[in-house]
């Protein structure tokens, strides 16, 4: 029985100790779940992080479209994440693309960079913004007065902007999707009294305001078939 106790003492000793180690080796080489953990901190006492965590990712991209860019392009690509995780030149070869697309990305964001957008002289420019303020809970209003400011630099740069439906989630966990339908709601009526091109990916890519699983791996980003459905319903105003 002695012997038992022992050996228990000694695991739990053992992995306190693991623990421990753990936890340091997590605050000072800042691995998994650091941000987690910190990020969680935060929100419980009141502060947001999540642009902080964004902030060195859209400072070097802001900087390098600032500094490293063609002006001859025929398509700029604006949006977050989503956007940014598809190499579209390579998805329309015949093109001269600008994939400005940043991960964490806001329609505040965009707005704040519009340089880097404009000076790529484009033709058109497919924009898709507002996952991530509708994630940090942005108010409808504010999203969409800050994607009509959007638009209008782009059609006052004699850029053609095209509109692409912000894209559902697999589940309401990561978005509300019905706070999406209600921005893609304005998005499209706008659209359609200004004559802008809106295209519906949520008719390829979800079924009943919900992100088709097949199309992506975590129910927000998609996945190389997601892709292939999002090209195929942008084809006809690419070229």
């Amino acid at each position: 029985m002695l012997k038992k106790k022992n050996a228990t003492r000694l695991f739990l000793g053992s992995l306190l100790a693991i623990t421990f180690v753990y936890g340091l080796a997590v605050g000072h080489y800042k691995i998994f779940p650091f941000y987690a953990i910190y990020e969680a901190k935060n929100i419980v006492m009141g502060h947001t992080t999540t642009r902080t965590f964004k902030e060195s990712g859209y400072t070097h991209k802001t900087s390098f479209f600032q500094l490293i860019s063609q002006n001859d392009y025929d398509i700029v690509f604006i949006g977050d994440s989503i956007t940014d995780g598809s190499d579209w030149y390579d998805i329309f070869p015949n093109k001269t693309i600008a994939n400005r697309g940043i991960s964490g990305d806001t329609t505040e964001g965009i707005l704040k960079r519009m340089d880097t957008i404009l000076n790529t002289n484009a033709e058109k420019a497919f924009v898709m913004i507002g996952t991530n303020d509708i994630g940090r809970g942005t108010d409808i209003k504010t999203i969409f007065n800050n994607y009509v400011k959007i638009l209008e630099q782009l059609k006052i740069n004699n850029i053609e902007p095209i509109v692409q439906s912000t894209l559902f989630t697999y589940d309401n966990a990561q978005r509300d999707n019905k706070v999406i339908s209600r921005l893609n709601k304005k998005l499209k009526d706008f659209c359609s009294e200004k004559n802008i091109i809106y295209v519906d990916l949520n008719a390829h890519l979800s079924k009943n305001e919900r992100l088709i699983n097949e199309y992506s791996n975590d129910g927000l980003h998609l996945n190389g078939q997601g892709y292939v459905i999002w090209a195929k319903a942008i084809k006809e105003y690419v070229y």
